[in-house]
């Protein structure tokens, strides 16, 4: 009997779930803004507002006219539909804590999950990555050696299908301040040559964004007129710093150029001394083995970190005369304690003052 009743009330549950299923299925196909449950990314930002978020997965439209999005009651200024499904918002000020996010019209859909506003400042690893310039002397000319004058270039591309933020050099938390580049758009970014820095600038890209943001660097000797194209300088990303580097096959001959080695790091807050051991290319004879030099810091600005930690041996060879005849050298670069490091070397010629860079592969 006991048997009986179980396999009864087991139908009838069946039962009951294929009626709710269906239910739900029909609510879905006439009411689909109760149904559709977007997502964000990120799911938290800055209490002054300024942050730019992706609401995916609401209804298509068509034609899509931009809804309205409140946080926490609050509108944002700024409502961009990104394609059909998916908005971009930038988050207006709110005082730190979990909102709702709410759309209007309602047609759109709803948000899944609460935004999180915290204090300012605790949130940029979050939600960015770092990516290094190592040559950020913009419009700025720089003086080189043999009279020679050095200004660089940086372009960006937004290969994303979505407006990407990027902080540069000294942004503030006001949002019309912050640059945005759009869908698709190559941005001359020359400006960030207001930094006066010549070495080691950051660049802060959304996290979701970083990998469809494309750099390229150049720098060019101006006051050779003859010279119309630049040397192709590497652009590094946060997870490409590690505890070791190593740069092989390394040209060391001062009668016909000059070896700089430029060393980085991002998170220090002090004199980080790292370690050189250099090797002859292919001998393994150790010529160099080096712990006394230090990674300075090379500055701050605004409200993050706007300048990596660097070191630049101008010369190796003037540094390490023990170097003479070496020829091609490998170099290895690490920390004492869990810093992580970038390095590349320089090779500048004398005559033409052609660059060409070495950098881990």
């Amino acid at each position: 009997m006991i048997r009986k009743q179980t396999a009864e009330g087991k139908q009838q549950k069946s039962v009951v779930q294929r009626i709710v299923r269906l239910g739900v299925f029909l609510s879905c196909a006439l009411l689909p803004a109760v149904c559709c449950l977007a997502d964000i990314f990120p799911r938290s930002g800055s209490e002054t507002g300024g942050d730019v978020i992706t609401i995916s997965g609401l209804n298509a439209c068509s034609p899509c006219v931009a809804p309205s999005v409140r946080f926490g009651g609050v509108a944002s200024q700024k409502v961009s539909v990104v394609s059909s499904g998916t908005l971009q918002v930038i988050t207006p000020p709110h005082v730190p804590g979990a909102v709702n996010i709410t759309i209007e019209p309602s047609s759109f859909g709803s948000v899944s999950v609460p935004f999180t506003y915290t204090t300012s400042g605790t949130l940029l690893k979050d939600n960015f990555e770092r990516v290094l310039i190592p040559l950020s002397l913009g419009a700025k000319q720089f003086p080189g050696a043999y009279f020679s004058l050095w200004a660089s270039e940086l372009w960006i591309y937004n290969s994303n299908p979505w407006n990407s933020e990027i902080l540069f050099g000294n942004p503030d938390s006001n949002a019309g301040s912050r640059p945005v580049i759009a869908a698709g758009e190559t941005r001359n970014a020359s400006y960030v040559g207001s930094s006066q820095q010549a070495f080691g600038l950051l660049v802060w890209v959304q996290r979701g964004s970083s990998r469809g943001i494309n750099f390229s660097l150049q720098i060019r000797d101006i006051s050779r007129a003859k010279i119309q194209s630049g040397t192709e300088m590497p652009i590094v990303r946060e997870s490409e710093f590690k505890d070791t580097i190593d740069l092989l096959n390394v040209p060391i001959d001062p009668g016909i150029s000059r070896t700089a080695l430029r060393i980085f790091n991002l998170d220090a807050t002090g004199q980080v001394p790292v370690h050189i051991v250099i090797t002859r290319a292919g001998g393994g004879e150790v010529l160099v083995d080096d712990s006394s030099v230090l990674l300075l810091v090379a500055g701050f600005g605004g409200t993050v970190q706007t300048f990596a930690h660097f070191v630049s041996l101008d010369d190796l060879f003037l540094r390490y005369p023990q170097l003479a005849g070496a020829g091609p050298v490998e170099i290895s670069i690490s920390t004492a304690g869990s810093e992580k490091i970038w390095a590349f070397a320089a090779v500048t010629n004398n005559n033409t003052q052609l660059i060409t860079t070495v950098f881990p592969h």
